[in-house]
């Protein structure tokens, strides 16, 4: 499993062990599941894609609620969401549309301030 948090990739192992950056480090499994399920199906791979992207915004979202000093807690409170919801989306598996969430969360840190504390 590849988890990404501060621009970082981490490959978890079956035994939870962590190297963060390493792509050496991954299973000959993790190829092969890859090869059986994913390349060469275009669903799959598209899934896939997505998931990077959603990823990605999280990681974006992350990025400018802590550089700001937020808490979940506190832009769930200035967006009208949960803190659920702003976990949710940080971790990639946020509902809703992202741009218009994106946008909300630089507005808000722009009024907020955009350094860190």
């Amino acid at each position: 499993m590849v988890t990404v948090r501060d621009g970082k990739e981490a490959v978890v192992s079956s035994s939870n062990s962590v190297s963060n950056g390493r792509a050496d480090a991954a299973p000959d499994y993790i190829d092969e599941l890859r090869q059986r399920y994913i390349n060469g199906n275009p669903e799959m791979e598209a899934r896939l894609g997505e998931a990077r992207v959603r990823l990605q915004l999280g990681q974006e979202a992350y990025d400018l609620r802590t550089q700001a000093g937020l808490s979940k807690e506190q832009l769930a409170e200035d967006l009208g969401v949960s803190a659920e919801f702003v976990s949710s989306f940080e971790n990639g598996a946020g509902g809703g549309n992202p741009d218009d969430y994106l946008a909300q969360l630089r507005e808000i840190v722009g009024k907020h301030g955009s350094g860190a504390k």
